[in-house]
């Protein structure tokens, strides 16, 4: 489980594995931190965030299976298909 920072502050934890044969990166879970918005800011640092290091890993497709808070993931989704 790997700590998110935002602007100098722990957010968040997320949780991901790189199947690089299949060119899959897979967010396994990611979770925000009791009290933290899905604020758009937040929302567009952690799609880019993820796209970086996906690219970084060579694994372009990224899924996410699950989020707290639940709707997280969809936001996340449609940030990255922007």
């Amino acid at each position: 489980m790997l700590p998110i920072l935002h602007r100098g502050r722990l957010v968040g934890r997320l949780d991901a594995k790189a199947h690089r044969q299949e060119g899959q990166f897979e967010v396994i879970g990611i979770w925000l931190e009791a009290g933290v918005p899905a604020s758009p800011a937040l929302v567009a640092g952690l799609a880019a965030a993820i796209t970086e290091c996906a690219a970084w890993h060579g694994t372009p497709r990224v899924v996410i299976q699950r989020s707290q808070p639940r709707g997280l993931a969809t936001l996340i989704r449609t940030a990255l298909e922007a």
